[in-house]
């Protein structure tokens, strides 16, 4: 399944930090990923970090931070991605291109990368075809979640989306881009009891049910994360999608 990739630049970057990365996976969260993916992920945030001067996509300029908050806590999301079926991956307000790079090499999904502000997907396009030399495989698209769910429907087997909005809002975001059995997994920090019950509400309004949550402290620093992740299992109960900022501002629940 998936497309095919190759390396075009090898980079002292990759190279310091791969196995640290693959360590973190393997030791500590128990996830095995082949050294090829994390290498390429590297690469990229490498270019992402130089892009970021000019363009402002990530804030972590340390390198070793930024290979634990974007590369390893991108990756760390593959259990919950895992039972998705099989199609595209559609990364929700996707900023610098995490976790939707990572999790696209990692599991050869066809991957749409979907963020309304243009400057943002420019640079990631960019370092895809620079650092990846990816044949059609991760593409950028500039546009509101609900713009695009109307000029594409419900063809994603997975969405994902991290630290975009409050729970409600990106469930009911992610489910007209969803296929009929299809999986959206919120990548979260440390949610309040209220945003998770919340949450679960909404999921039973959009047509959702609730899988098992996973909790985990991000090696390295401790940083707390939790992946939300949620199964469509019938019609929602709301015509979807509605107007861009109504999810926001009047929420299913």
């Amino acid at each position: 399944m998936g497309w095919m990739f190759h390396v075009k630049h090898d980079g002292q970057f990759a190279s310091e930090h791969t196995s640290t990365v693959l360590r973190w996976l393997r030791d500590d969260l128990g996830i095995s990923v082949a050294e090829s993916v994390v290498s390429l992920s590297l690469q990229y945030l490498h270019c992402i970090l130089a892009e970021s001067t000019a363009t402002n996509l990530t804030s972590v300029k340390d390198p070793r931070d930024a290979a634990r908050l974007h590369v390893l806590d991108s990756l760390a999301a593959l259990p919950a991605v895992a039972g998705a079926p099989d199609g595209t991956l559609v990364d929700l307000g996707t900023g610098a291109g995490f976790p939707g790079v990572p999790l696209a090499l990692a599991t050869g999904r066809p991957t749409v990368l979907l963020d309304s502000i243009g400057r943002k997907i420019r640079a990631v396009q960019s370092c895809v075809g620079r650092t990846l030399g990816v044949d059609g495989g991760i593409r950028g698209v500039v546009a509101r979640s609900e713009e695009y769910a109307r000029d594409n429907g419900a063809d994603a087997a997975v969405v994902t989306a991290r630290a975009v909005a409050n729970l409600p809002v990106l469930l009911e975001l992610a489910r007209p881009l969803l296929t009929a059995d299809g999986v959206f997994v919120a990548l979260k920090g440390a949610p309040t009891r209220e945003e998770i019950d919340r949450g679960v509400l909404a999921a039973n309004v959009l047509g959702f049910v609730q899988l098992n949550p996973i909790s985990f402290t991000l090696p390295g620093g401790g940083e707390r994360r939790t992946l939300l992740p949620f199964r469509v299992v019938r019609d929602s109960r709301v015509a979807i999608p509605r107007r861009p900022g109504m999810a926001a501002k009047r929420p299913v629940a």
